[in-house]
């Protein structure tokens, strides 16, 4: 039992460094949020699945990123999360596309598992546990859609829902895929 315990307080303590190491900066609730030109953030997280999950560049690479923040109580993000998984799935299949799911009020992955889940959405998944990912990227409210370039800066942000939103998104991104290796 005591080697047992010792071997996950040590991944634990790994995962921590990790994390140390890949966000390379503390944030706090006062710090301005990202904005386009800004460097990406990395961040250690889980997926929905409960499995460490490093958002960085050997994931990142030099594809270009999404980042989509939700709640499943959110009625708007209803209407965007689908329409944005097929505008990058169709246009931009080699795109990393990634929905960060938080959930204030049961802090319970499953609920939004089963909330991508029911929007057609199997892969791409992550959990927000404590919001830290959404500090961490000045996420007050949403949706949020973040784009990052292949030079690992932020190429787009964009905070609520309205009508017609993805076509600048689409615009965006089509600027980044063009780029190549460029940046």
């Amino acid at each position: 039992m005591g080697k047992l315990m010792h071997k996950h307080s040590c991944r634990a303590l790994a995962l921590n460094l990790l994390l140390l190491f890949a966000v390379g900066q503390s944030v706090a609730a006062s710090d301005p949020p990202l904005g386009v030109g800004d460097p990406a953030r990395f961040f250690l997280c889980r997926d929905l699945q409960g499995n460490p999950f490093v958002v960085g560049r050997s994931l990142l690479g030099n594809k270009g990123c999404v980042l989509s923040f939700f709640t499943p109580q959110c009625e708007f993000c209803l209407k965007e999360i689908p329409a944005l998984a097929e505008l990058v799935s169709t246009k931009f299949p080699g795109m990393v596309l990634l929905f960060v799911g938080v959930d204030p009020f049961s802090g319970n992955p499953e609920q939004v598992r089963t909330y991508l889940k029911s929007l057609g959405i199997v892969t791409g998944g992550l959990f927000d546990e404590s919001g830290r990912i959404s500090l961490l990227y000045g996420v007050e409210s949403f949706p949020t859609i973040i784009a990052i370039d292949r030079g690992m800066r932020i190429a787009y942000r964009k905070t609520g829902y309205r009508d017609g939103d993805l076509e600048s998104l689409e615009h965006v991104l089509a600027e980044i895929a063009s780029a190549g290796g460029r940046e």
